[in-house]
């Protein structure tokens, strides 16, 4: 599952993307019912599109949705859209997380939210700051490690979310649920670094596990029809 945002032509777009087998759709009920209708052929599915979305500040535009092979490619694409004076959306990581979550102090991954302000024809992504590093979560690292990995491993999706920023792509989640990490930093290095700098835990979860975040914070969108497209990476 992968979401990508842009600016353009004065719009803030959503490109997401699905594709999954059978046993992950029966996971979220709008999702079923997808599966269910594409494999009897019929590819009407805009109001339930909209309804898989209906958490997130958009307004669903077009789709492209198929299946083969008992997998389910599914493409939406959207315009965020802003309430009220403040000009505020807000939007989820990613638009499906397969039954996947990750608890923080600041909430669960499947309910945090990136919150895109717009002001004139300036716009600006923030991204969640997951919540303190507590102590007992430092002393026990590699055993909250070990369990990550264990817990999905076997779990045949990968999660991502990236900003178009011009000629860039900034990344903001990626998330291989089965992968491990290789040749990670040892916990003792997390622990040091964090005594001398005060470590984010967004820092603590990219360095040491195989959920790679953004940093918290506000990320420029720069509008691509004013500001030049450059080439994507």
């Amino acid at each position: 599952m992968s979401r990508e945002i842009r600016y353009e032509r004065g719009a803030i777009l959503v490109e997401d993307s699905l594709r999954l087998s059978g046993h992950f759709a029966v996971r979220n009920y709008t999702l079923n019912l997808i599966f269910d209708k594409l494999e009897h052929g019929d590819t009407n599915i805009l109001q339930l599109t909209k309804e898989l979305l209906k958490e997130d500040n958009v307004e669903v535009d077009s789709y492209r949705a198929e299946i083969s092979a008992g997998r389910v490619d599914l493409s939406i694409f959207s315009k965020v859209v802003f309430g009220g004076t403040n000009q505020v959306a807000k939007l989820k990581w990613v638009p499906f997380w397969g039954g996947l979550n990750v608890g923080f102090p600041n909430g669960h991954c499947s309910e945090m939210k990136l919150v895109i302000y717009k002001s004139g024809k300036r716009a600006v992504l923030w991204f969640p700051d997951l919540g303190a590093v507590e102590s007992e979560f430092l002393a026990e690292l590699d055993s909250y490690r070990k369990l990550m990995e264990f817990t999905f491993e076997g779990a045949d999706i990968v999660l991502s979310c990236r900003l178009r920023q011009g000629a860039e792509w900034q990344r903001l989640l990626y998330w291989c649920p089965e992968s491990k990490v290789p040749g990670p930093l040892d916990s003792d290095t997390i622990r040091r670094m964090h005594r001398r700098h005060g470590m984010s835990l967004n820092d603590v979860y990219s360095l040491f596990t195989n959920l790679k975040v953004a940093k918290s914070g506000c990320y420029h969108i720069p509008d691509l029809n004013v500001e030049g497209r450059g080439r994507p990476q």
